[in-house]
């Protein structure tokens, strides 16, 4: 009880809610839009239109052996499909949105993952240092996964207002830390975590809408500095968080459920590669993609796109583009192959 009350008057004394709800920093901007007129079409297109999912065949990888600090101290990733990896950074394990159980909607029938995509389980973890969500909706944010993941999980970071679906759920109050925009925490003599501004919004259902807020965030080791984008439209965050921290190493950045429907929420993605270059990162590793269907777009299309832009441009940072389940060292000058390609063909 204590908890909720010490939120509630951080919420009422935070710069980032109005009346109790959260707000986006570019106050004249839209929070989300989707026009009235399509929602007769998106509503079609989602519930009760034939699916056609792809089966998109994961990398069953050995995490507790790749993960395992005595074998291995490299710094690595690895993506399990839309906005969920697990980073190993300065020594630490650090899990990422995981929605590794079920589906991205609160009825079982509504965006289901892709076939293939849901390989792995608590059991293949090993004990995991930090849990960081971005914000609450249910493709970032999976009552199953977090419950059945509860055991593994020391320390858990989520911005302000989300702690309290953690603690309902078996996670410890004292095991969650909420953070707002701008603050920072350090996590060991090593690595500093700061909770920054995105454009996007929050709710899981009509009664919540913005009542927790949605964040970004930059784990900073001695070094080497990584950006964990969360959801987000393209706005200025992106050049004020690029000229505070100088240089990111590594922008992880939302590339795919874009729409002319919700310009403001996702990012397409001509604008995930200028939102990259203005954080001055010097590398890209785009997600939010090949898991879920929440757009009309084919499931490829984010990465197709990406990829060819970023080729075509010139842009200097390296695209990342491993494949679901695949350990990637960090840090290496690779550009993965078109994994993609092979399975649409």
């Amino acid at each position: 009880m204590k908890e909720l009350k010490d939120t509630q008057l951080r919420i009422k004394h935070s710069l980032h809610f109005i009346n109790d709800k959260a707000r986006n920093k570019d106050i004249n901007e839209k929070i989300h839009s989707v026009k009235p007129a399509n929602l007769a079409k998106i509503a079609y297109e989602f519930f009760l239109k034939p699916q056609k999912n792809p089966c998109i065949q994961a990398i069953k990888s050995d995490l507790r052996k790749h993960f395992d600090p005595k074998l291995s101290n490299e710094d690595k990733l690895v993506w399990f499909g839309h906005s969920s990896y697990m980073l190993y950074f300065q020594g630490k394990s650090v899990l990422v949105d995981p929605v590794l159980l079920g589906n991205a909607a609160p009825l079982p029938f509504a965006f289901r993952a892709f076939h293939g995509t849901n390989i792995y389980k608590a059991d293949d973890f090993n004990e995991l240092d930090y849990l960081i969500i971005t914000h609450n909706h249910y493709d970032h944010l999976s009552k199953k996964t977090i419950k059945n993941f509860k055991h593994l999980i020391k320390k858990a970071i989520v911005p302000l207002g989300v702690g309290k679906y953690l603690k309902a759920w078996g996670i410890s109050e004292e095991n969650i830390t909420q953070m707002d925009w701008g603050e920072s925490l350090d996590l060991d003599e090593n690595l500093r975590l700061h909770c920054l501004e995105t454009k996007h919004f929050s709710g899981r259902n009509a009664n919540d809408s913005a009542r927790s807020l949605w964040a970004s965030f930059v784990l900073e080791g001695k070094d080497k500095k990584i950006y964990i984008g969360g959801d987000s439209g393209y706005a200025p965050h992106f050049k004020r968080i690029g000229e505070r921290f100088k240089s990111i190493d590594l922008a992880l950045l939302e590339n795919g459920q874009y729409s002319q429907n919700w310009p403001d929420i996702h990012m397409f993605p001509h604008e995930t590669l200028q939102a990259c270059k203005d954080l001055n990162a010097k590398a890209l590793m785009p997600c939010h993609n090949s898991k879920f269907k929440l757009s009309f777009h084919s499931w490829d299309e984010p990465l197709e796109k990406i990829y060819t832009l970023h080729k075509a441009l010139g842009y200097e940072f390296d695209l990342l583009t491993p494949q679901i389940g695949e350990i990637l060292p960090l840090w290496q000058k690779t550009q993965t192959q078109t994994w993609w390609r092979e399975l649409k063909s």
